[in-house]
């Protein structure tokens, strides 16, 4: 249907009212504009879809103008702004982590709410272990400062100074412990960790014990390895892939040097490689 007719009696009309008088169609427009209801879900796409099918663009945009008072170019650019967040705020993941010496207590654990990958997170923790030996504000600071200056949004949901009660709000799927990159006892694997060392990175270092314990450390942490303790050590599956290694070929490695392997989950949700030092199979192979 064509109002073109119409709409130039009603315009003729209008240009003979008298200059002090209201004029009426005015009026209507702004009663019709306060009644209407801008938070119908779509209308945003209903809006975006006409401007994309409209013959005249220039058109389109002088009438949005009109009955909006911001430009067009300007609506595009909050829009984009507002669906980013929205989409980041669907991939926000709220983690736990524990503590140095929190014993994987939740009372002494740190839960934020972040975009970082798990990868980033673990690099964060494995990078800034030492600092957290000072102190948790200093642990928390570090985790928090890093994971921002990667680009990362970091959100504080509760800190051990915050009231327990709190915790309680959150369910934590993904869970990590500081603890887990203490390479303290890297020192009682020193041989199977330089022969993994040589395997992926294509070196022939044959005696560890010349060997700092700094540089073992480095090693350690250039693989992968965590959770650390005096007769096993862990490797992500995923860090295994990387440098294509496979259960068997882990096996043929440790065997010799009397590791058993499991696999395992870890609190994370990751798959993960666990070596386990057993005494009868290292006397079976030496």
């Amino acid at each position: 249907m064509d109002f073109i007719d119409q709409a130039k009696a009603i315009l003729e009309s209008s240009k003979k009212q008298p200059d002090d008088m209201c004029q009426n169609v005015d009026t209507i427009y702004s009663d019709i504009m306060k009644k209407s209801n801008y938070k119908i879900k779509g209308i945003s796409d209903s809006i975006l879809e006409s401007y994309i099918a409209a013959e005249n663009k220039a058109d389109f945009e002088s009438l949005f103008y009109l009955l909006t008072g911001v430009t067009f170019e300007y609506y595009l650019h909050k829009c984009e702004g507002t669906k980013q967040r929205n989409v980041t705020e669907i991939e926000l993941r709220i983690i736990q982590i524990y503590l140095f010496k929190s014993n994987k207590s939740r009372k002494n654990s740190l839960i934020i709410q972040t975009d970082a990958p798990k990868n980033k997170i673990r690099t964060c923790l494995r990078n800034g272990y030492s600092l957290s030996l000072l102190s948790m504000d200093c642990g928390i600071k570090n985790i928090v400062n890093n994971l921002q200056e990667m680009g990362y949004i970091v959100r504080i949901l509760y800190a051990p100074n915050g009231k327990f009660d709190k915790i309680k709000r959150f369910s934590c799927k993904e869970k990590y412990n500081l603890a887990d990159y203490d390479m303290k006892y890297v020192l009682y694997h020193e041989k199977v960790v330089m022969e993994l060392y040589n395997k992926v990175f294509c070196q022939n270092l044959k005696n560890p014990k010349l060997l700092t314990l700094e540089i073992l450390e480095g090693t350690a942490n250039q693989l992968g390895i965590f959770a650390i303790e005096i007769n096993q050590f862990c490797i992500l599956t995923d860090d295994a892939t990387r440098f294509s290694l496979g259960y068997r070929d882990f096996r043929k490695i440790v065997n010799y040097y009397g590791y058993r392997i499991y696999r395992k989950t870890t609190a994370s949700g990751d798959e993960c490689y666990r070596f386990v030092f057993s005494e009868k199979l290292w006397e079976h192979y030496n």
